[in-house]
């Protein structure tokens, strides 16, 4: 801050130094006290009503001083809080659209979801007949293995392993082959029934 006289600076040092709230009344009684030395009576009432006007000037320069700083920082308050109210509103917005973003996500997900679960029906509802038709394939290669004369060669019937997979294989063969005529199938009956 600008001092333009030594006087200005010994008030705004007096007042800056101030620790307990400012009082005028010992504010002035200091003043005088500096102006007349300390001493108990005035001898030049004219001198020390000069130094009071001085110290007057001195006090109101201070104060516009303080003034235009004060209007200074408000401005440059406002300014920033006007910057940061902005950049609020444009957080804002930025965070909406992100809501609104993930909101047509979420339904797109559910819409594909519902679909997938949709083409999954359709796949599963396909896939049965398929298997159901696969299966009666086995079976009928396996029946046929049956009617010829030929040892049984498929790996169902030869693998240790698969012992439980051939013997639900040879039950459906018996169940089907007992709904057949006898004359006609007789020995791949027998062969079943023997298995």
């Amino acid at each position: 801050m600008y001092f333009p006289n030594a006087s200005l600076f010994q008030t705004y040092q007096k007042i800056n130094h101030e620790v307990d709230p400012f009082d005028a009344i010992d504010f002035v009684e200091r003043v005088a006290w500096r102006m007349t030395g300390g001493a108990e009576t005035i001898s030049d009432p004219v001198s020390l009503k000069n130094k009071f006007e001085e110290e007057i000037g001195s006090l109101q320069m201070l104060c516009d001083q303080f003034q235009s700083k004060i209007s200074i920082l408000e401005h440059e308050l406002n300014k920033e809080k006007r910057e940061y109210i902005n950049q609020l509103q444009k957080l804002y917005e930025r965070n909406a659209e992100a809501i609104d973003k993930v909101k047509q996500l979420d339904a797109t997900m559910q819409s594909v979801s519902t679909k997938v679960v949709h083409l999954g029906d359709q796949l599963e509802s396909v896939h049965q007949p398929r298997q159901r038709a696969h299966d009666a394939l086995q079976l009928i290669q396996h029946f046929d293995e049956f009617l010829s004369d030929q040892p049984l060669n498929s790996m169902i019937f030869t693998d240790p392993d698969k012992l439980l997979e051939s013997a639900d294989l040879v039950q459906k063969l018996y169940s089907i082959s007992q709904e057949l005529s006898k004359e006609k199938f007789a020995a791949v009956q027998a062969r079943i029934a023997h298995r």
